[in-house]
């Protein structure tokens, strides 16, 4: 079974994304978190937590999707885990930055 892990502070795009993977025909499970903290907390709190796959909101507060995703690369167990990058805004600044 594959992990899927979204880092997104609207609960609305959780059940959005949740309702979108059970309608897939392979098997997924899906792990949430509300924003940056949450998430590198989950990552660095658990060795064994390692998402087959990460889909990241680019505008969070606090921390955004960006600053979050350079911390996920500093960590060696990420090192080959793919990172998508989504957000409401499609600016040619953000598309760049990702």
């Amino acid at each position: 079974m594959f992990l899927s892990f979204l880092v997104d502070d609207d609960a609305d795009d959780h059940n959005f994304f949740q309702k979108a993977v059970s309608r897939m025909l392979i098997p997924l499970r899906c792990e949430f978190a509300f924003g940056r903290l949450e998430a590198i907390g989950m990552l660095k709190g658990n060795p064994n937590f390692r998402p087959d796959f990460i889909f990241l909101d680019i505008n969070m507060p606090i921390m955004n999707g960006l600053e979050c995703l350079r911390e996920m690369r500093k960590m060696e167990k990420l090192e080959n885990t793919p990172i998508y990058m989504y957000s409401t805004s499609a600016t040619m600044i953000l598309r760049k930055a990702a």
